[in-house]
């Protein structure tokens, strides 16, 4: 994947759901009970997601061998996807993904 391509399907995917992925102490998840996925969760096939991966950020996956190899050139990348979802409310999502994507060289979706 490209960093444009992973960019359109996190911006797609959280403008859609408009919600955050959590479990149920409050902390975000990859993939939340309810089926919610987060920025990062959402780019996980359904054979590379374990729940093992929880409570880990992308640079924690990597290390730990459970970021998906097409995934790791864009591990920054992702670590700023994450920190939108899980830092911000659904409402400042848009304008903090356009300002993400200015700041990556990205063109937001149309």
């Amino acid at each position: 994947m490209t960093a444009q391509e992973i960019f359109n399907t996190v911006y797609a995917h959280l403008l859609k759901q408009n919600a955050r992925a959590q479990r149920a102490n409050g902390m975000c998840a990859y993939l939340s009970p309810e089926g919610n996925r987060c920025a990062v969760g959402c780019l996980f096939t359904e054979e590379e997601y374990v729940p093992a991966m929880e409570g880990d950020d992308p640079l924690g996956l990597q290390h730990r061998g459970l970021l998906p190899d097409r995934l790791v050139p864009h591990r920054l990348l992702l670590e700023d996807l994450q920190a939108i979802h899980d830092g911000s409310p659904p409402p400042e999502w848009p304008r903090r993904l356009t300002g993400l994507a200015r700041a990556h060289n990205l063109e937001v979706p149309t």
